[in-house]
């Protein structure tokens, strides 16, 4: 009975430490990307109040920008300064045809860690359009749109 324990907790803890490569099609993540700017729609819940601005790296007196490792990790940086580093698992990643793109991107949405779902968005060879989180989380009612190019 021992070793049938001791052989669950083994495979748990490997499987809780689960990353993945960048390779094959992933591997056009590979790559320091340089945010350039992030459309804010603001408290969209009440009309009469919302407004949208437009954060970039000028406005905002800092710069952000993430960088993909070949061994299944990513980067965040602040500034040109290391902030994290998080271990990826995909939850998602295909082509897809955005609707409000010109062309087609793929869409993907990473665990971090292999936590929940914490950075979304689409790609294409030299854009990146991240969806609710980094670098501006969204609020309740806001809605953050970041978009990144590869440096």
């Amino acid at each position: 009975m021992k070793i049938t324990s001791a052989a669950v907790i083994v495979i748990a803890f490997v499987t809780s430490c689960k990353k993945e490569k960048l390779e094959g099609d992933k591997s056009i993540l590979i790559g320091d990307w340089e945010w350039i700017f992030t459309k804010d729609i603001v408290d969209y819940c009440d009309p009469d109040f919302s407004y949208t601005q437009i954060l970039t790296p000028v406005t905002e007196l800092t710069s952000f920008q993430l960088k993909f490792l070949e061994k299944g990790k990513v980067q965040f940086f602040q500034n040109n300064q290391l902030l994290e580093t998080n271990r990826i698992v995909f939850e998602a990643f295909y082509p897809e045809d955005a609707s409000d793109l010109d062309s087609t991107y793929t869409y993907f949405s990473i665990a971090l860690d292999n936590e929940n779902s914490d950075l979304q968005g689409y790609f294409n060879d030299d854009t990146m359009i991240v969806i609710r989180d980094f670098p501006h989380p969204e609020g309740y009612c806001d809605i953050t749109t970041s978009y990144f190019v590869r440096k």
